[in-house]
C-alpha cells in the first residue's frame, strides 16, 4: 500500500529512509481493497453504528506506527484533527502496546468537555497538541493485539 499513497498519505521520521520510519499512512481504504472493506464491515462500522446510535459511514483508515526511537505523540484530542462535531476512533492492537513501549493514553469522559484549546507544535504528522492537560487525570490504555479500542468524539 505505502509505494501507492500520496505525498500527503505518508508520514516519515526520516523521508530519505521512508520503509523503516514510517509513522502513519492515511486514507488507506482508498488505495487498498482489504482496508475498504474493513471499513464498511459489521465488525467495525457496525459496532460504531451501535455506539452512535445510528448509520455511520468511515471517512477515514489511518496506519499508525511507532518504530523504536519515534517521538512521542503528543496529547490531543482527536476531533481536532478530524474535525467532526461526533464520530468514533476506532484503535486496533497489531502489537502488544504497553507502557514502557507506548500505549495510548486518554482522560475519562473527556469527551463531555467539548473540543478543548491546543497550540501548534513542531512534531511532523502531529501538528496540534493539548495547551493544557491534566496528567493527574490521565489512564492508560493497554492493548493486545487484535484488540479494540474505541474513543467517541462527542
Amino acid at each position: 500500500v505505502v509505494p501507492r499513497l500520496t505525498p500527503k498519505d505518508a508520514f516519515f521520521e526520516d523521508k530519505s529512509r521512508p520503509l523503516e520510519t514510517i509513522i502513519r499512512c492515511e486514507g488507506m481504504h482508498r488505495h487498498d481493497d482489504f482496508f475498504k472493506e474493513l471499513s464498511h464491515s459489521p465488525a467495525f462500522n457496525g459496532l460504531v453504528d451501535c455506539l452512535l446510535g445510528e448509520p455511520c459511514e468511515a471517512n477515514n483508515v489511518q496506519f499508525f506506527c511507532k518504530p523504536p526511537g519515534a517521538q512521542p505523540t503528543p496529547p490531543h484530542q482527536d476531533g481536532q484533527y478530524f474535525m467532526h462535531d461526533r464520530g468514533v476512533t476506532l484503535w486496533l492492537a497489531l502489537d502488544k502496546a504497553t507502557e514502557d513501549n507506548g500505549c495510548m493514553f486518554y482522560v475519562d469522559a473527556s469527551h463531555k468537555q467539548g473540543l478543548l484549546e491546543h497550540e501548534r507544535t513542531d512534531q511532523l504528522g502531529f501538528s496540534q497538541q493539548l495547551k493544557v492537560l491534566l496528567l493527574q487525570e490521565c489512564r492508560n490504555r493497554l492493548g493486545s493485539p487484535g484488540g479494540c479500542r474505541t474513543n467517541v468524539l462527542a
